[in-house]
């Protein structure tokens, strides 16, 4: 006879959390569509005070004013661009620098030695190598 009274508290028990479940989604779900009738409500508010000719015609002059500077500053770009990238003044300081290097006697290519193409040797040179070396007879120096 318990375990008869124990099953059936357990079967009134779930189904009490049944209906508490149940009870709990209708109320979620009533106070969903209370939610959504609210916002329809202020959306039919916006609605009426906004224009939208009035705001597709704002966003089109904007996107036309955009285009215009656009293009500007594409021109502005290209402007600079001409007056700071001139060949020929490149080619005027490549000249001036010469002569500058020419008159202190200084050339770029002419005292540079050709570098060995050969590869370098271990600790374990000849000893002539290392004898010419220190008298003086393979430094790059001048």
């Amino acid at each position: 006879r318990t375990k008869q009274y124990i099953s059936k508290f357990y079967v009134m028990q779930s189904n009490l959390k049944s209906l508490s479940l149940q009870m709990q989604t209708m109320k979620t779900s009533h106070d969903m569509g209370v939610a959504m009738g609210k916002m329809t409500k202020a959306m039919k508010r916006m609605n009426k005070k906004m224009n939208a000719t009035t705001i597709n015609k704002i966003v089109r002059d904007f996107e036309v004013e955009n285009e215009k500077a656009q293009l500007t500053e594409e021109m502005m770009g290209d402007a600079i661009g001409e007056a700071f990238d001139d060949d020929a003044t490149e080619e005027e300081e490549e000249k001036i620098v010469q002569q500058v290097l020419d008159e202190i006697g200084v050339s770029m290519m002419g005292d540079v030695e050709k570098a060995p193409d050969t590869a370098i040797m271990s600790s374990a040179a000849p000893e002539t190598e290392k004898q010419a070396v220190a008298a003086g007879g393979g430094g790059g120096g001048s």
